[in-house]
């Protein structure tokens, strides 16, 4: 796996609620590519819980949409709009496990739209929770001029 470095880095007003490193309140994920997958990890925290010791639902959804959401910043080169996701929650999400893992792989990919099948696993490696997304690709002009968003690439790359 290689570490994605997010394109919004040091951009005034990133403040993103999953992926942004300084938001004090946020989930802080960090993305990683491997092969053609996208994968968020999450260092879980028990104030994001839902019941005594689940990670609540939305924040589940939450983090299966925004690994959707990188694997087209990564793989598309662009920024992105959510513009359908739909969750399965198959099995508790722990907040006591050390990470979580979420991994979006590509379904479909259209002119403007990818549709993505996206999985939260366990420690061990079992879904936990699923959803199939589907992105609209925003094209380059929009995605510089209104999300400030000029590429996406490995933190090796960057250096």
């Amino acid at each position: 796996m290689k570490k994605v470095r997010s394109p919004w880095l040091g951009q005034e007003g990133y403040d993103c609620i999953a992926c942004s490193p300084t938001n004090p309140i946020g989930l802080k994920m960090e993305f990683y590519v491997d092969g053609e997958e996208m994968i968020g990890i999450w260092k879980s925290k028990p104030h994001y819980d839902g019941w005594c010791g689940v990670v609540h639902g939305g924040i589940q959804s939450l983090m299966l949409d925004e690994v959707g959401a990188w694997w087209v910043h990564y793989f598309k080169q662009s920024a992105t709009v959510t513009a359908r996701l739909e969750v399965k929650f198959i099995k508790s999400v722990k907040s006591s496990w050390p990470e979580i893992k979420v991994k979006a792989t590509k379904v479909k990919d259209l002119r403007k739209f990818v549709t993505l099948h996206i999985e939260l696993l366990s420690p061990e490696g079992e879904v936990c929770g699923s959803a199939e997304g589907t992105y609209y690709i925003v094209p380059k002009e929009e995605s510089e001029k209104d999300y400030g968003f000029y590429g996406c690439f490995l933190e090796e790359d960057c250096k």
